[in-house]
């Protein structure tokens, strides 16, 4: 399955962590995933993605950070297709979360091949405003029909952005916050954006580039067929400290 298609188009979607809790992310990314057109699989504590029964696109995963490597290697034996990690706690935290971490990239790459493609961790979600899908931790969807693909290093801006929409009303395609990308990267996103039909107009909201070449070859490449709109945040020293508090946020 390709890469655009679990995240943003999953026929199937499982909520690891899922709760009927008020007050407890659970129990919003449940909301979220009410007006989902597809099926929702919840996996409550004490049950497991290998008990889903079917083929899983999308895990959604919102439990603590040291239970989210035991959920990657379940999710690579079920054969999931990509996981979204909202969880924070790891290499944003210091070298013990950058262990949690390494170990979290290890366990989807799975024993028998299969790799489970991770957004995150410590991100904000994704979201498919024309599906639709809310498989994030914003209280809103913004409206579809847009024209614009917005992926956002900042946390705080994506959940901003169903606000923003809202007062300037601007309609969006997609929305994607990847946070930590331990292993979709930032390129990897523009290119399959650019391969995309419903955006006219790629956004990126950037506060560090790890993979600065890559990206810039995937942005000569998507800027024959679309504009590509790039905002580096943390240029300055105050700016640098802003971006960092708000990754760990």
């Amino acid at each position: 399955m390709r890469l655009l298609d679990a995240l943003f188009a999953p026929r199937r979607v499982a909520l690891v962590g899922a709760s009927d809790r008020p007050g407890t992310i659970g129990a919003l990314l449940l909301r979220n995933l009410a007006g989902f057109p597809g099926e929702v699989v919840t996996v409550r504590s004490g049950e497991s993605l290998r008990d889903a029964g079917g083929r899983v696109d999308l895990a959604v995963v919102a439990v603590p950070a040291a239970a989210v490597p035991a959920v990657a290697a379940d999710a690579a034996a079920a054969g999931v297709a990509a996981m979204v990690v909202l969880s924070g706690g790891f290499a944003e935290t210091g070298p013990d979360g950058a262990a949690l971490q390494a170990r979290l990239a290890a366990a989807a790459a799975g024993p028998d091949g299969h790799r489970v493609r991770v957004v995150g961790p410590n991100c904000f979600g994704v979201q498919n405003c024309d599906l639709p899908l809310n498989a994030s931790i914003a209280a809103g969807l913004p409206a579809g029909g847009g024209g614009i693909s917005l992926v956002s290093q900042s946390g705080a801006y994506g959940m901003a952005i169903y606000d923003l929409a809202q007062d300037d009303r601007v309609r969006f395609a997609k929305i994607c916050a990847p946070g930590n990308t331990s292993d979709v990267s930032i390129a990897e996103l523009l290119d399959a954006l650019a391969a995309d039909a419903a955006p006219r107009t790629l956004c990126f909201l950037l506060e560090s580039l790890p993979d600065g070449r890559e990206f810039a070859l995937a942005a000569r490449r998507a800027a024959a067929g679309k504009p590509v709109v790039v905002l580096k945040t943390g240029r300055s020293g105050a700016g640098a400290r802003a971006a960092v508090c708000d990754a760990a946020a």
